[in-house]
């Protein structure tokens, strides 16, 4: 029993590498200055729109590739388009960044709220409430995706990922400490159950022989009970 105890801990701790981060939003660039037309053409046709900023260089342009698409390109990284309401609040904006873009909703107010982007690994979504705190981040890992499920004051309080051995499951505290973690091990599934001091105090799992077996343990880490 204590080789098979041993071992369901060597899975519970392989199990640790299911915390995630979450995914941080930060909107760069400036605002464009609007100019006034004493006159307005009904119709205004060009090839291509170029926008310089204050030192004369051109901070943007739009045009259509020979087939008619219309696109939006920036001089440089930061905000290519925004998108604000008759109050001038900033509704949405597409931003880009050195692994990509990112397409940003904001409330009312003018906070953002929601995003889909890119990062070093792949895509990327992540919420926000009214406030602009992060509560839900969904982002891709080098073994698969991964979910993150923060609390008001930003900690990190559920995760779901996929790892080399398959599924996980990582349940924290109000100060994102892992209290129960639940992944795939191989042989089955594994599930660590910790006290406050994040000290294990209960496991489940399987084995490689087929068998399974449940322990608890006292806040020191001694067995004091087990079965089979």
């Amino acid at each position: 029993m204590q080789n098979e105890l041993n071992e369901l801990r060597d899975q519970v701790r392989t199990l640790k590498r299911m915390l995630f981060g979450v995914f941080g939003l930060v909107l760069v660039g400036g605002l464009l200055a609007a100019t006034s037309l004493q006159s307005v053409p009904d119709v205004v046709r060009a090839k291509k729109f170029e926008v310089m900023n204050a030192e004369g260089k051109v901070g943007g342009e739009m045009s259509t590739d020979p087939e008619g698409v219309l696109s939006f390109r920036s001089g440089g990284l930061g905000s290519i388009f925004k998108v604000y309401n008759r109050d001038k609040k900033l509704y949405a904006s597409i931003n880009t960044h050195n692994d990509g873009c990112a397409f940003v909703l904001n409330n009312k107010n003018g906070k953002a709220v929601a995003a889909i982007g890119s990062d070093a690994n792949g895509g990327v979504i992540g919420i926000q409430n009214n406030d602009g705190q992060a509560v839900a981040g969904i982002t891709s890992k080098t073994n698969g995706g991964a979910l993150a499920i923060l609390n008001k004051d930003g900690n990190t309080v559920a995760g779901i990922g996929a790892d080399t051995q398959g599924g996980g499951l990582v349940i924290m505290n109000t100060d994102g400490q892992p209290v129960a973690v639940l992944g795939a091990n191989g042989h089955g599934a594994a599930l660590e159950i910790r006290n406050k001091d994040q000290k294990p105090v209960a496991m489940v799992g399987s084995h490689s022989n087929g068998s399974g077996s449940m322990a608890t343990l006292d806040s020191k880490g001694k067995v004091t009970s087990e079965s089979p």
